[in-house]
């Protein structure tokens, strides 16, 4: 019988791919071997050997990566990840650690990308929830970084992460609320309401107004790109009565807006979501669900804003947190306009 020169090549390359498979399983079991005793270098040796010979080795290209980065060399690491999402791009760990190196390397944008593709494909992996929100918070996206390390502080539960997570949001003044109210209160105790007891507080009074701020984030570390808190204005001596601003929609709609213009600022966007009347003891007037953005590049601010008053007088309460936030304070915020007390003035 005489073979084709074609035929006999297709059987001495099977014959070489099967010598191949049987050299590569006793490697693989001894590379996994080293990796279970945490004997990283070996196990790195034994996966090269392996790769050269299958270089499409998808657990070998991915171990091989992770040793390195166990052993500090983040530079083949990287290169390592890169090779094995390559290889096989819907595997989440991979994504997870490559974002870690990219982190470290301050390459933020890039390790953002990463975490997000991890959670793309795992949408409960604590640690990539962990790990974006750093990032954000180092990239100074503050609401989107809470919202992360929230998620990751729920998904993470009684852990030692856990523990981390919860410190870092008290860190920066967004630790897990207790559940617990306490009763704020403004100088002369005349305005009062119901709000989380770890809240912190600042207020001041004049001839004219009472103000009362009470905000989750400590005072200590307020930035001007957001809050999330209480804001209580009383508003003495109107030169306008109330049944008239009520009457007077332009006024109302242009309340915030004229406030920003005194300080040299200017409202970019305004939007009413939902209204309706409210009455506090002798005080009526309205309450609304208000979306609004100071400028084009502010992070979008959602707001019960409340108005009431009398003949010459207004109380105003506004409860305000970031739109991408909004849904976590909603209950918090409607039980604290639940419990709004107002005394008449006297």
């Amino acid at each position: 019988m005489i073979l084709r020169t074609g035929a006999l090549g297709a059987i001495l390359m099977l014959a070489a791919i099967s010598s191949h498979a049987q050299e590569l399983a006793p490697l693989m079991v001894e590379a996994s071997q080293a990796l279970a005793r945490k004997d990283y270098a070996v196990a790195a040796d034994l996966y090269t050997q392996a790769l050269a010979l299958d270089a499409r080795n998808v657990e070998a290209t991915y171990n091989r990566a992770v040793c390195w980065l166990t052993l500090g060399d983040q530079d083949r690491a990287l290169d390592g990840l890169t090779a094995s999402i390559a290889l096989a791009p819907e595997y989440p760990a991979a994504y997870l650690n490559r974002g870690s190196i990219r982190a470290n390397k301050k390459d933020l944008p890039a390790a953002l990308e990463d975490f997000t593709r991890a959670i793309t494909l795992d949408s409960l992996s604590m640690p990539a929830y962990y790990m974006r929100g750093q990032v954000m918070l180092q990239m100074g996206r503050l609401p989107e970084s809470v919202v992360d390390l929230r998620r990751a502080y729920a998904l993470g539960g009684a852990s030692e992460r856990g523990e981390n997570i919860a410190r870092l949001l008290a860190a920066i003044g967004f630790a897990p609320a207790s559940g617990e109210s306490a009763t704020f209160t403004d100088d002369r105790n005349a305005i009062s309401l119901s709000l989380p007891k770890e809240w912190f507080r600042r207020s001041s009074d004049d001839d004219k107004t009472l103000n009362m701020f009470v905000s989750e984030q400590k005072v200590s570390t307020e930035t001007d790109m957001f809050l999330v808190g209480a804001t209580i204005h009383r508003i003495r001596r109107m030169s306008l009565s109330f049944e008239n601003i009520q009457k007077d929609g332009a006024w109302l709609a242009g309340f915030w807006s004229g406030a920003l213009e005194e300080e040299g600022g200017k409202l970019h966007a305004y939007r009413v979501v939902s209204s309706e009347k409210i009455s506090v003891g002798s005080y009526v007037g309205i309450v609304r669900l208000v979306e609004l953005r100071q400028s084009p590049e502010a992070h979008a601010v959602r707001m019960y804003e409340v108005i009431v008053g009398g003949d010459d007088e207004i109380v105003t309460v506004n409860l305000e947190a970031p739109a991408i936030l909004f849904d976590e304070y909603d209950r918090i915020f409607k039980r604290a306009l639940g419990s709004l007390v107002i005394e008449a003035d006297k």
